[in-house]
């Protein structure tokens, strides 16, 4: 199974994506992208140039390419067979995967006000012209979210959204059978 969590810069996705492999037995793919590293949290991505990227997708099966702010992103599921994975991915991201992966992938839209949005980005370090520059674009980019989502977690502290995400989860295990829950 793979669950991916959609929705605006700065919503929260990121966390609860950390959240959920905490928490249940969940795995995050391995990330590809053009962009430059942002900080600390960027050893979840490999980096690298254009050319290199392209490389990349022809040796491995990369998987949900797109691009976003001019920067290629791609994600590599090794496993899909015995593992479960979650990802963070933008709306063509989660539409490839649905097409692939039919009954095994649940997304998880997150929606948070611009307002709160803009204080999590300023306080991951982003600067406030860049913060407000994707705060604009994502109206567009994430405007057709709501038809790629199978369930919605309106954003409002870190320990709330994970309860709401345990609730989602339970209700995605009775659905489908499924044990996802099982702890680490």
């Amino acid at each position: 199974m793979i669950i991916h969590f959609v929705g605006h810069s700065g919503s929260g996705k990121s966390s609860l994506m950390r959240a959920l492999i905490k928490v249940a037995n969940f795995q995050k793919p391995v990330w590809y992208t053009t962009r430059a590293p942002r900080g600390d949290s960027d050893d979840e991505y490999l980096f690298g140039s254009v050319e290199w990227f392209i490389e990349q997708s022809k040796q491995i099966n990369l998987e949900e390419v797109g691009l976003v702010y001019g920067n290629l992103y791609a994600t590599h599921y090794p496993d899909t067979d015995s593992i479960n994975y979650v990802n963070v991915a933008n709306v063509d991201g989660v539409s490839q995967a649905k097409g692939k992966y039919l009954d095994d992938s649940i997304s998880i839209f997150v929606e948070c006000p611009e307002e709160e949005r803009l204080r999590r980005m300023l306080a991951r370090g982003d600067s406030k012209e860049k913060s407000q520059e994707r705060i604009e674009k994502d109206r567009e980019l994430f405007k057709n979210a709501f038809h790629v989502s199978d369930y919605k977690i309106t954003s409002s502290s870190p320990e709330d959204d994970v309860k709401e995400l345990l609730d989602i989860l339970k209700d995605i295990e009775l659905s489908k059978g499924a044990d996802i829950l099982v702890r680490k």
